[in-house]
């Protein structure tokens, strides 16, 4: 399944940065209730940013590179969420007695996906390619965006997820949530593109932080299109 994702995506290691690219085993082609266009409307793709990490890159790429989709932003912080630049928001619930966000606790990220679960369906009508895109360690990236990627499974709908992996710096209780998080999404998305925080800064050591995000942003939208495309091929092949 999705190999032809995964070579549309080779062309990222000419990239100075690496990624990891995973196809998840458990989903065949013949297993996929693939919409044709003929049964859905509006764009094919759907983009969902997921917690601060996800919000914030959404926020950075220029919308002309989404012309095949509609973007989605959902976070458990309602103050970062209204100030979005993106307009179609999906407020997941706090838990009781956080002051906001999900308090990196990626349990409250889940409850919080799964409190507004028929909303995430909903913004998935008409769709046929679902990208989750957040950052792990964090709560409400590593929670949520696993069942969002489910909800999207359910649905029949080619899924793939785009994370951004923590810096090492940032204390082994991050690494540890991002790990628990890869695995569920595994069982639920048919390609993982990981993004190392890491490497964006090994590969220049001179690199300012903004300019890291940049390099950053670069790579998601090449995988974005490269997805995009490889899901496209896929559903020919199976219509064929």
């Amino acid at each position: 399944m999705a190999r032809a994702v995964i070579s549309a995506l080779l062309a990222l290691e000419r990239q100075n940065c690496e990624t990891k690219s995973l196809v998840n085993p458990h989903r065949s082609r013949e297993s996929l209730d693939i919409k044709t266009p003929a049964e859905v409307r509006g764009p094919p793709l759907r983009i969902i940013g997921v917690g601060g990490a996800g919000l914030n890159i959404l926020s950075r790429i220029p919308k002309v590179e989404f012309e095949d989709a509609e973007v989605f932003v959902a976070d458990t912080d309602s103050v970062h969420l209204a100030v979005s630049g993106t307009p179609r928001k999906i407020l997941l619930p706090a838990s009781p007695g956080m002051q906001s966000g999900s308090d990196c606790n990626p349990a409250s990220g889940r409850e919080a996906a799964l409190e507004v679960e028929e909303e995430i369906r909903a913004a998935l009508v008409g769709a046929r390619y679902v990208i989750v895109l957040c950052g792990l360690g964090g709560g409400t990236g590593s929670g949520a965006a696993p069942v969002i990627a489910r909800i999207a499974r359910d649905a029949g709908l080619m899924t793939a997820a785009i994370c951004v992996w923590p810096f090492s710096g940032e204390g082994r209780n991050m690494e540890l949530n991002a790990e628990i998080s890869v695995r569920r999404m595994m069982k639920t998305a048919d390609i993982m593109v990981l993004v190392p925080n890491d490497a964006l800064m090994e590969a220049d050591p001179k690199l300012s932080l903004n300019m890291a995000f940049e390099a950053m942003d670069k790579i998601i939208i090449r995988s974005i299109k490269s997805i995009f495309q490889g899901f496209s091929s896929l559903e020919r092949q199976h219509r064929d």
